[in-house]
């Protein structure tokens, strides 16, 4: 009889085991913390801190539970926990509010398929507070043991980032602090659960150091003038690292202006028809190699 119960506690145990790895993405009785690096619009060189996010007790709110957000950056030395939001998780659907009186909006759906399409709540406190993606490509990828989906999700007029089953965004979980101006970068470093480490951005050696263990100096054989101008912008590309890199033009609004890759040593991009102001230009591949604002007058 004790065999019998204790196998069938064995049985219980395991199941609840693998229902906590499949979750789409942690709840608060997970002890989550997600680590996310910020990188200044101006340039790669500074401002580069930390965004930490972790989940705290649940609340309900509307008569729905919802796990409270807490963060905090290391930009001015500051290690104070503050309420950021609240998130809740329905079957496949992530929600996000950032006060408890707050519009309730659409994080994530993991079950998504290619070529759909979906209306998500990004950087919530600018406008517009939501942003049409469309899956380009699921696959899945290897979170601690356990095969997780990744959903490559792309805006035509934003960018890309991946959504990882249990993990979140690759970017920051929650959309915060990272797209309110032009040109920022946002990377998600690591996640822990229950203090165990289950994600670590494989661009870094830990969840410490600022500098990527690929980053080249952001100028390294690298050219943009003039600056300001009026029509035509050169790139010349003296790296010697690679055959090809990317170059894109964001303005003011983020929205891409120019999205080309390229393989020669001298580019010329031709702005004439961009209307006067600042814009940021970011030219990378893997990483990003230069990240700086330029002028059209």
């Amino acid at each position: 009889m004790k065999t019998k119960l204790l196998f069938i506690f064995l049985l219980v145990l395991m199941a609840y085991n693998i229902s906590k790895a499949q979750n789409n993405f942690p709840v608060s009785t997970d002890n989550p913390v997600w680590r996310v690096l910020r990188t200044g619009a101006i340039s790669v060189e500074g401002p580069r801190y930390f965004l930490d996010y972790k989940l705290e007790k649940d609340t309900l709110i509307d008569n729905k539970t919802y796990s409270v957000i807490s963060g905090f950056d290391t930009i001015q030395g500051n290690t104070n926990w503050s309420r950021v939001g609240f998130t809740r998780t329905s079957s496949t659907k992530v929600y996000f509010k950032a006060t408890a009186n707050g519009k309730e909006y659409l994080l994530y759906d993991f079950g998504l398929k290619v070529n759909d399409t979906i209306y998500c709540g990004f950087d919530v406190n600018h406008n517009p507070d939501t942003i049409k993606f469309h899956v380009v490509s699921i696959d899945t990828i290897d979170v601690s043991g356990y095969r997780r989906k990744r959903l490559k999700i792309y805006s035509n007029d934003h960018f890309e980032m991946n959504w990882i089953e249990g993990i979140g965004s690759d970017i920051n979980p929650f959309y915060m602090g990272s797209f309110g101006i032009p040109g920022s970068i946002s990377e998600l470093r690591c996640v822990t659960i229950n203090s165990n480490l289950i994600y670590q951005n494989p661009k870094y050696s830990d969840c410490t150091t600022i500098t990527s263990i690929k980053q080249i100096p952001s100028n390294d054989g690298i050219s943009i003038f003039p600056n300001p101008t009026k029509t035509e912008l050169f790139v010349d590309i003296n790296t010697g690292r690679f055959e090809k890199l990317k170059i894109k033009i964001n303005d003011m609004n983020g929205k891409v202006v120019y999205n080309k890759t390229v393989s020669e040593l001298t580019n010329v991009i031709n702005i004439s028809t961009f209307p006067c102001g600042l814009y940021f230009i970011q030219i990378f591949k893997d990483n990003i190699l230069v990240n700086e604002k330029i002028i059209k007058q």
